[in-house]
């Protein structure tokens, strides 16, 4: 059986990178030990369609023993740290003063032979100057030859494990013999996998897609505006420039937690006076999106006679405004300013969430969590979808349920660009969305 094979490698973290990681190497045959408490809260939840999966691959394979949870260190055998993976992101000092306590606490802990792997995104360098030194200091050993110390950047933005497994990861390493043992590890896992020169160079390498998604981001906004100004369809725009690009277009929105993580580390990095000019404009652009959703909403409502304040807004989905810890709405500057101009507030966060059921978030916001899409719509005078299109509810959504449900007159407010308008407007609701023309093409 699995759970027979010796248990020799250790997850660490309490990001959702190290729950994902121990449920792919329990899928792949390797039992592990997972540690989630080790010095931090564990509130980071990302939302998207992956981690329903993951939550409940952990609970089989936790039943099975293939995945043997743990509260701390202190429970571990020398064995048990034969591959030792840290999965916290080192995004600003705070944190990478907190990797460096932990791997001072494992440094202590490894024995001769075996192998650290860390894994969160970090400044270039970062592995190399400061976790290196605190291994042999407090360990003893030399790194490289007694011990080995590696680098993979995994960043997980919640998709599925599928769609995580798939997209080509980096390694780097010191010492040929402990980089050879993580690589097959990884290999389990990952179908493709480049090795790299230097650990700076995974390290800068693990920076660049979701920064590369932050600056598509803004482009994305400032294409929307454009579209507007001139009365163009931006979702048919958008549906079109598609067939002619290389993709990477999915919509504006604003940017999620988890790709922020690469691009504070990248300008934090470069210091204030060398910040490059593109990704400062994609962040402040990123920054005002919600200021534009919010001007889209208080229009849709103006189109039903309506003011914000008193208004029923039902919100659909929480990633498409933003979040990913689903479970603190107060994150969503969106949805703070709502309440703050009066609207009553009801909020369906999709399959990922729906343990919190009727619960209200908290007496300052006012809000009210619906675990039943049509309860969330019941009575709205608008409706804000901020499903992601690969979502089950999107898929099954149509403008006549929402017709049946809501008050009238009431506004689609589409930011997932997941409903067609003339299908909308047959309902015998408004449509709006970011982007959208007065003309159709």
């Amino acid at each position: 059986m699995m759970i027979a094979k010796e248990r020799s490698i250790t997850l660490i973290g309490d990001n959702p990178e190290a729950i994902l990681i121990s449920v792919l190497l329990a899928e792949t045959g390797n039992p592990n030990n997972l540690i989630g408490t080790l010095g931090s809260d564990s509130g980071d939840q990302r939302s998207g369609r992956g981690t329903e999966e993951v939550a409940r691959l952990l609970q089989i394979h936790a039943r099975s023993g293939a995945v043997k949870k743990m509260s701390s260190t202190d429970e571990l055998q020398p064995p048990d740290l034969s591959l030792c993976f840290l999965t916290e992101h080192a995004d600003d000092a705070s944190n990478g003063m907190r990797v460096e306590r932990q791997v001072r606490q494992l440094a202590a802990m490894l024995r001769k032979g075996q192998t650290l792997v860390y894994s969160g995104l970090c400044s270039p360098s970062f592995t190399f100057n400061r976790l290196k030194p605190i291994l042999e200091k407090h360990g003893g050993y030399g790194v490289g030859e007694e011990i080995g110390l590696c680098y993979v950047p995994l960043l997980w933005s919640g998709e599925s494990l599928r769609g995580f497994r798939e997209s080509p990861k980096l390694i780097a390493g010191l010492g040929p013999e402990h980089l050879q043992r993580v690589q097959e590890v990884m290999l389990s896992m990952f179908p493709s996998l480049t090795v790299t020169s230097t650990l700076e160079t995974a390290e800068a390498g693990g920076l660049c897609a979701p920064i590369y998604r932050e600056v598509v981001r803004a482009l994305e906004l400032e294409l929307a505006q454009m579209c507007m100004s001139r009365g163009v369809e931006f979702s048919s725009v958008m549906k079109v420039s598609l067939k002619t690009t290389t993709g990477g277009f999915g919509g504006p929105s604003p940017a999620s937690g988890n790709d922020l993580v690469a691009s504070r580390i990248f300008l934090e990095s470069l210091g204030k006076k060398n910040r490059p000019q593109l990704v400062r404009t994609a962040r402040r652009i990123n920054e005002e999106a919600p200021q534009q959703v919010l001007a889209t909403v208080k229009d849709a409502l103006a189109q039903c006679g309506r003011r914000m304040r008193r208004s029923r807004i039902a919100i659909l989905g929480v990633e498409g405004l933003g979040l990913n810890r689903v479970n603190k709405f107060g994150d969503s500057e969106i949805i703070r300013a709502l309440i703050r101009r009066g609207a009553i507030v009801s909020v369906y966060p999709g399959d990922t969430n729906l343990g919190l059921n009727n619960v209200v978030v908290s007496e300052e916001l006012r809000l009210k969590v619906e675990p039943d899409l049509a309860r969330a719509v019941q009575k709205a005078q608008c409706v804000i979808i901020a499903l992601k299109p690969s979502y089950r509810e999107s898929c099954i959504l149509t403008p006549q349920k929402l017709a049946v449900e809501m008050d009238r007159p009431a506004v689609i407010c589409d930011l997932s660009r997941v409903m067609e308008a003339s299908n909308v407007e047959r309902s015998g609701l408004f449509y709006t969305s970011i982007g959208r023309g007065n003309v159709n093409i």
